[in-house]
C-alpha cells in the first residue's frame, strides 16, 4: 500500500511504500539501505529508499520512504486523481544507490527494474480530505 502522512519540507509529499519483491535465488544477502527513483508514464514522480534490506528466498516486503516531487505536474495529477479514486495504477521503480556502495552490488541495484502495482486509496476508510479552508479569494466582476 501507499500513503501520503506529510507534506516534506522543501516541498512535495512525504510518501510512505510497501512493496514486495520477489528473491527467486536460494541465496540470501545483505544489501543495506537501497535507494529507487520512481515515475509514473516516463515522468519522475520522486525518489524513495528502504534501509535495512536482506534479500531472502521467495516474497520480501521493502518498506520504502521517501517524496514525491513529480518532474510532470500532468503526470503526477493523473497518478494522483486515480489512487484517490481507490483505483489500482501502475508505477515504475529503477534501482540508483545503495548505502553502504559495494560497487558490485550498486551495479546489480542499477540494473533493477521493476512494475509497481500502486493499490487505489481504501475508500471504506472514509474520506481522504476531511475538510479544506480558504483563507483568502479573490473575485472580480466585469
Amino acid at each position: 500500500g501507499m500513503d501520503l502522512p506529510s507534506d516534506a519540507p522543501g516541498g512535495g509529499v512525504n510518501v510512505v511504500i510497501n512493496a514486495s519483491i520477489n528473491n527467486p535465488s536460494v541465496a540470501s544477502m545483505a544489501i543495506g539501505t537501497v535507494g529507487f527513483n520512481m515515475s509514473y508514464q516516463g515522468y519522475h514522480l520522486g525518489t524513495v529508499a528502504a534501509k535495512n534490506v536482506t534479500l531472502v528466498k521467495g516474497t520480501n516486503v521493502l518498506n520504502l520512504r521517501g517524496v514525491l516531487r513529480p518532474d510532470n505536474l500532468t503526470a503526477a495529477s493523473e497518478f494522483m486523481s486515480l489512487y484517490l479514486q481507490g483505483k489500482t495504477t501502475t508505477a515504475e521503480s529503477v534501482g540508483v544507490s545503495v548505502e553502504p556502495n559495494i560497487p558490485w552490488v550498486a551495479d546489480t541495484v542499477k540494473t533493477m527494474k521493476m512494475t509497481v502495482t500502486v493499490p487505489g486509496y481504501d475508500t471504506s476508510k472514509g474520506a481522504l480530505i476531511r475538510s479544506m479552508s480558504t483563507t483568502h479569494m479573490g473575485m472580480n466582476l466585469d
